[in-house]
Formats: C-alpha cells, structure tokens, sequence
C-alpha cells in the first residue's frame, strides 16, 4: 500500500495532466460532432429547398407551356391604294432622305417627341449617314399593309429583319403614330406574329 501510494504520489501530476487533456479531448469531440451534425442537417435542408424550387419551376413551365396562345384581334391587309397608309409613309422618307426633320415630324400624331428623337439619333450617327440610312430604307420593298380598326402597319423588307411602321387615320389622311395606345398594342401583337411566321396576312379577319 505504501509503495502504491509512492507510485501515485510520485506520477501524481502528469497522470492529472493527462487526465484532464482526455476529458477535454472527449469534450471537444462531443462539441465537433455536434456542429457537424447541424451543418449536415443545414445541408439537407438546403439540398430539399433547392429540389423543391427545382420542381415548382418545372410545374410552372409545364403550366406555362401548356396555356393556350392568347387570340389576336381582328385584322385585315390593305390592298386597296385609296385606304393606305403608304403615300405618308413615302413622304416622311423623302423629307428625311433630305435632312428635312421637322417636315417628316409634322407628319406624327406627337410632332415635337418624333422631331426629338430624329435629331437625337442624327447627331449620334451623323447628317452624312442619317441621310444615306433613310434614303436607303425609302428604296425598301413594302411586303404587306395590316389594319386593326383605323391603325395600319407598314411592314418593310429591310434585308436581314422586317421593319414596321404604325400610323392612323387622321381626318382623309394618315400619320405616324407616336402615341402609345391600345389599338396600337393590339396592331403590333399582329405584326409580331407576322414577322414569327405565325399568320399570313391575307387570311385574316376583319
């Protein structure tokens, strides 16, 4: 008994030394296995949100895709010369063809916005070349004439695209218009699908 407690005694401060690195060694694991378990469970959860959203996008598409096409309104093509739109239309590019901007703006249903923009967009490409750019589109095929009620659409070959410009009756004559309004809306969902290849212009309504 005396020799044991000689031993304990002698050994007496590195076994306590010891001792307590374990417990703290078991405590530190304990808290590492812990943090670990909440981070896998935050992942968990994180992997569920994203598979969840991943199906509600999907359930939206297929909602989406499976949505009729909205119906486009009444229209017709202008073919008869005394109701169209292009005798203004080959005015206002003659006048810019000549620079003359605030003759070709007279021509809009919002002169001073249309003269505006003109001049904005002949300072950023230059007389020489805003000239050149419209006498170029006044040489242009028109391919078709749409109306939707007194609002017609003159769609032009202009090489690689098809440009389109929208007018309406004011009085016995047309002018640009530059006002942003319904009928108008209605008349370029038309275009748009025209350019889409989705109607053919001489089979509509109206």
């Amino acid at each position: 008994m005396h020799a044991g407690n000689s031993i304990w005694q002698t050994g007496s401060p590195l076994s306590r030394g010891r001792l307590l690195e374990s417990v703290l060694l078991v405590a530190l694991q304990s808290v590492l296995l812990v943090a670990l378990q909440s981070v896998l469970l935050v992942a968990r959860q994180s992997v569920l949100l994203v598979a969840l959203q991943g199906l509600l996008l999907v359930a939206l598409l297929a909602g989406c895709a499976a949505a009729p096409p909205r119906e486009l309104p009444a229209y017709r093509e202008v073919v008869d010369a005394a109701d169209s739109a292009r005798p203004t239309a080959e005015r206002i590019l003659k006048y810019l063809a000549a620079g003359e901007i605030d003759a070709a703006a007279a021509l809009s249903n919002a002169p001073e916005r249309r003269a505006q923009v003109l001049r904005d967009y002949r300072d950023r490409v230059g007389e020489a070349e805003f000239r050149r750019i419209f006498s170029e589109y006044a040489s242009r095929p028109v391919q078709r004439e749409i109306a939707v009620g007194e609002r017609h659409a003159l769609i032009w070959d202009i090489g690689a695209d098809l440009g389109a410009q929208y007018f309406v009756r004011a009085g016995g004559n047309f002018v640009l218009d530059d006002v942003p309004n319904a009928e108008r809306s209605e008349l370029r969902r038309v275009v748009l699908a025209y350019r889409s290849g989705r109607l053919k212009p001489s089979a509509g309504k109206d």
